[in-house]
């Protein structure tokens, strides 16, 4: 059941799951009409510039095996992740199926599943295959894909992973993608990653990105493109076994940027320092300096270089600590930087700063009770006038209770100050027999979408049984 604005609906939906053990590691899954009800609401991020958010995905059909669909390349020196398959673009299956694990030295992620669109429905197709080589090491191969009424896209990639020695590695990935009625003339994608990083000793690391102009993943997530860059960076560990202190590392590098043609975008110099103690806690900070040039959305609608370099400069501190016990976990993270800060509109971005602060606290006061709070608090300002242009908290407090062996109750609060949104999650269950589960979700938001604002609610009861053959 559930109301939205004025719109009430009520209705019983059935849904089918099923796993096959194909090999003792390799698995055959299947969904129909699946329901997610159980699963969180997004958290509240803030958008801060032209590039698209990232989200976590949590329902459970996709992220169980999640990791036989990754690209073995990783994003260790910049500062958004590229993947040929981002799950959340399945928004609505009506249908999926898929094989993932491994065996015989092959990793296997191989995905299909039908859509369900506002238009008609659009099917989406992944197949990835690794192979291990040599010790520790891996090559493979990647198609993502997506037929809708309109067209199709599809995206090829090899990657490589290789391990020398545990702490030398060399990573790296070319992908191309393909749209219909679009240039194929500079659709590349190019990584090339370096890491000599040991426990103690010599740290190195080098990078290589390229994302062409003409790349658009429609299967995918990558958050910017025309751009390419270089990076360089080395530092020394040391590694105590007596003492509180028990590990220090200094690191410097640069990273020089530039658009896919080679004209310069920006550049900058970091260093920071790492230190942990008593294996539980780790501070770590540094500071950086550089310039950039931004990209704007102009009268056509598409992202473009600004003309002009802003000085950047800033630092940061973090501070972790895993205690165990009643104070579970805190974590503090703390940025002043001087940046470009852009207009709401995104259309042109001027010198400012900008302060972020994090924090996140949780508490375990009984074994079977869990209570935690986060929270992520920013502010933006314009050089010359002081003008504050931003300024919001982001906030989540989550409550997790284990009644008994069998029953459990989970509840979430997600909100944000700017726009005065939230989202309210409550969920409790029962576990009759292994694998059966009885359900109760009730979920409460108001948000902002579009140019209107949505509220409402949602009452869902799903039981689930499992039928072994």
């Amino acid at each position: 059941m559930s109301k939205w604005e004025q719109e009430k609906d009520s209705k019983a939906a059935f849904g089918l799951d099923a796993k096959w053990g194909i090999q003792p590691n390799l698995y055959l899954d299947v969904t129909a009409s699946p329901d997610f009800s159980e699963v969180e609401s997004d958290p509240f991020i803030y958008q801060l510039s032209p590039y698209e958010n990232y989200f976590q995905e949590n329902r459970p059909f996709f992220t169980e095996g999640s990791r036989y669909f990754e690209l073995s390349s990783g994003d260790e020196f910049h500062d958004g992740g590229i993947s040929l398959f981002y799950s959340r673009r399945i928004r609505d299956p009506k249908f999926a199926a898929k094989v993932s694990g491994k065996t015989g030295g092959f990793g296997f992620g191989i995905l299909g599943a039908l859509n369900k669109e506002a238009v008609g429905d659009s099917f989406f197709s992944v197949v990835r295959v690794q192979k291990d080589i040599f010790k520790n090491s891996q090559v493979g191969i990647y198609y993502a894909g997506i037929q809708d009424e309109a067209e199709r896209n599809q995206n090829v990639a090899l990657d490589y992973n290789f391990n020398f020695k545990d702490f030398y590695y060399i990573r790296g990935m070319s992908a191309f993608t393909f749209n219909e009625g679009a240039s194929s003339a500079r659709n590349g994608i190019h990584l090339l990653q370096f890491q000599r990083e040991p426990d103690a000793g010599l740290q190195v690391r080098s990078g290589f990105q390229r994302i062409e102009d003409d790349v658009a993943i429609r299967t995918g997530f990558i958050d910017q493109v025309d751009v390419q860059s270089f990076d360089l960076m080395t530092g020394y560990a040391w590694r105590y076994n007596e003492g509180i202190l028990k590990r220090f590392s200094m690191d410097i590098g640069g990273r020089v940027r530039q658009d896919s043609r080679g004209s310069l975008t920006g550049n900058n110099l970091d260093f920071f320092v790492w230190t942990e103690f008593l294996n539980r806690i780790e501070i770590h900070g540094g500071f950086e300096l550089g310039k950039s040039r931004y990209q704007v959305v102009d009268e056509s609608g598409e992202l473009a270089w600004t003309a002009d370099f802003i000085k950047t400069y800033g630092s940061n501190v973090d501070f972790d600590w895993e205690r165990g016990g009643f104070l579970k976990e805190v974590s503090f993270e703390g940025e002043w930087e001087k940046r470009g800060v852009y207009n709401e509109e995104f259309t042109a971005v001027v010198p400012g700063s900008q302060v972020r602060v994090e924090g996140q606290l949780t508490l375990r006061p009984r074994s079977n009770l869990e209570w935690s709070f986060e929270g992520d608090w920013i502010r933006q300002a314009i050089d010359g006038t002081g003008e504050e242009v931003f300024n919001g908290l982001a906030y989540e407090t989550a409550l997790h209770y284990q009644v008994t062996r069998s029953l459990f109750l989970n509840t979430r609060l997600l909100g944000e100050t700017r726009e005065k949104q939230y989202s309210l999650d409550f969920l409790i269950g029962y576990y009759f027999g292994a694998g059966n589960i009885v359900q109760l979700s009730f979920k409460k938001s108001e948000r902002n979408e579009l140019l209107s604002r949505v509220g409402g609610y949602s009452v869902t009861l799903k039981v689930s049984y499992l039928l072994r053959i």
